[in-house]
């Protein structure tokens, strides 16, 4: 269910996670946006939709109490994943509590943990294949889930800051191609 790793040693005795360089070969349209204001708990759209994608963001989280993406977005956001840092704890969650309109599906939060530097920023690499969520933060740490939305059009992607203001520095989308020809 995993892309390629490529695992590095790092100068402070951790090992560096990120997604396989050769992954970028399968890229196709893309599409950059730069210095978006996030306001309080309002997704904020990007124009780009899609359930097979690459995204490379930057994000500081301001004084927002969370930070992040929604992806596979209905419309209204009657279904819709969302990605959230938690700068106070260092927590990085996939909040799947409206993944999916089925109420059959798990919608067991996946978290992990990773604290920042002071004036550090967020740097996010997620890849969306259908129903999964693959996600490199900072070169530190991988997390990955399963999302299974019932509706067609739960395909947006947004940006939001949850109790207070943040700021998306970069924001690239790729379409991604099949690996297979």
């Amino acid at each position: 269910m995993s892309l390629p790793w490529l695992l590095t040693p790092r100068s402070d005795g951790l090992l560096g996670v990120a997604p396989a360089p050769e992954l970028e070969m399968l890229r196709g349209a893309h599409t950059r946006l730069a210095d978006l204001a996030l306001n309080d708990d309002m997704p904020r759209a990007i124009g780009v939709e899609g359930d097979c994608l690459e995204l490379a963001v930057e994000l500081a989280p301001g004084d927002a109490a969370q930070v992040g993406l929604v992806v596979r977005r209905s419309p209204g956001g009657e279904e819709e994943t969302r990605i959230l840092y938690e700068p106070a704890s260092g927590d990085l969650t996939v909040d799947r509590a409206r993944s999916s309109a089925d109420r059959a599906v798990d919608r067991t939060p996946h978290a992990a943990h990773l604290m920042l530097e002071p004036d550090e920023p967020l740097r996010l690499r997620v890849f969306l294949d259908r129903s999964v969520i693959e996600i490199f933060a900072n070169e530190r740490l991988a997390l990955t889930t399963r999302i299974y939305p019932t509706r067609a059009d739960s395909l947006g992607l947004g940006l939001v800051a949850v109790g207070g203001a943040g700021l998306a520095h970069t924001v690239d989308t790729w379409q991604m191609g099949a690996i297979w020809e």
